[in-house]
């Protein structure tokens, strides 16, 4: 690997590091600043949190499909950075419920090309011997920028009433931009060609069934997970209103800080299969869902946060890996790493309106309690439909 591919990696490395935040929308605090400064309920909080993952849903599959035809990979990451900074700056300067709610769509459009258009990168710059290993320490820099800028969100949040909020994804975006600007076009190589037809043929019933049970299960997966750090932020800002945005900024920093050497670990781990290390991951989820029911104190919600950084560590490395083996030789890898987001993003903004409405309805532990059941469903069908997607000549 030559010294201007090492550089470009580096890019990407700190793309990931600045994107973390950004593909967000810094939902988690967007939640407190909701509750907290403009007094929303929790139903208009849910349509607020859900309108950016609606339209990512929307728009990810296309995205994918775009990603997969332009030649001009590091567009499909630098005009969307751009597009979310003035979206935030318009709702940091008039934060009116239609405002906001525009803005959220409009961010949710533009980061529906992030997963397709960081994957496709990934797979520029390293090509299919390396890819294991890029993903993974990929994704423990997007793990290490959600721990740094939670933390500064946090402190600038408390310290400005939670006004900074927008501003600071403004600093990330076009730090995103810059990131993405170090990256040499020279150095992303094209996709590898289609296998041939009979190739395809033979392992296409296979491959589609096992893609339409992991879709479905990412989707409940995420279904059970979506609404959890949302309603912990709502919680804490009922219960501890002064300190809620520190607590939400440590909450996602513990589970970030796991997430860091899950991803380094399951660079190593995937080389001998991917369906262990899901189990895990989807064994984490419900039995932190079903925990939150024993009480709502801070060291509980903090102490319950290392597993989510097990379980979202886990997925968030290994998912991607499945759906390339799954996609692998058909051409169209970026649109099935948008198709799957697709299902990814719905599961998140589902989860973000029922619960929405459920909590208005019922309380927290109706929510909690739904959301376990669903991350248990998730595991049954993980456990017993899905194949093993790992072949030693997948590796890399």
């Amino acid at each position: 690997m030559d010294n201007n591919t090492e550089y470009s990696l580096k890019g990407l490395n700190w793309l990931n590091f600045f994107l973390a935040i950004v593909s967000t929308g810094v939902g988690s605090f967007l939640v407190v600043y909701l509750s907290s400064n403009l007094k929303w309920s929790s139903s208009d909080i849910g349509i607020a949190i859900s309108a950016m993952s609606f339209a990512t849903v929307i728009c990810q599959s296309p995205a994918g499909f775009f990603v997969d035809k332009t030649k001009y990979k590091r567009w499909v990451i630098i005009l969307p950075s751009i597009v979310i900074a003035i979206a935030a700056l318009f709702m940091q300067l008039f934060p009116a419920f239609s405002v906001i709610l525009t803005g959220r769509i409009i961010m949710g459009i533009a980061a529906a090309f992030y997963v397709p258009g960081l994957i496709a990168l990934a797979q520029g710059l390293t090509g299919k011997n390396n890819f294991d290993k890029t993903i993974s320490k990929n994704q423990a820099y997007n793990h290490a920028g959600h721990v740094i800028f939670s933390v500064l969100i946090g402190i600038i949040c408390n310290y400005t009433h939670n006004e900074g909020l927008f501003y600071c994804l403004i600093f990330l975006s076009l730090a995103s931009v810059i990131s993405a600007l170090v990256i040499s076009a020279k150095e992303i190589k094209p996709a590898p060609k289609p296998a041939t037809a009979k190739q395809l043929k033979e392992k296409k019933h296979l491959n589609n069934r096992a893609f339409i049970v992991f879709i479905i299960a990412a989707f409940i997966f995420n279904f059970a997970n979506g609404a959890l750090l949302p309603l912990i932020g709502q919680q804490l800002s009922k219960t501890n209103a002064s300190n809620a945005s520190l607590y939400m900024s440590a909450c996602i920093v513990i589970s970030q800080l796991v997430m860091i050497p899950v991803a380094y670990w399951c660079g190593r781990g995937v080389l001998k299969g991917r369906k262990k290390l899901l189990i895990i991951g989807f064994i984490a989820l419900p039995v932190r869902g079903l925990l939150y029911l024993l009480g709502s104190s801070p060291a509980l919600i903090l102490s319950l946060q290392l597993l989510d950084g097990v379980s979202a560590g886990i997925f968030g490395v290994v998912s991607v890996l499945v759906v390339a083996d799954l996609a692998a030789e058909s051409g169209k890898a970026n649109l099935a790493q948008g198709v799957f987001a697709t299902a990814v993003g719905l599961g998140v903004a589902l989860s973000n309106l029922v619960c929405g409405f459920i909590l208005d309805a019922s309380g927290f532990s109706t929510c909690f309690l739904l959301l376990g059941l669903l991350a248990v469903a998730a595991l049954i069908l993980l456990v017993t439909a899905m194949p093993e997607t790992f072949k030693k000549e997948t590796a890399g």
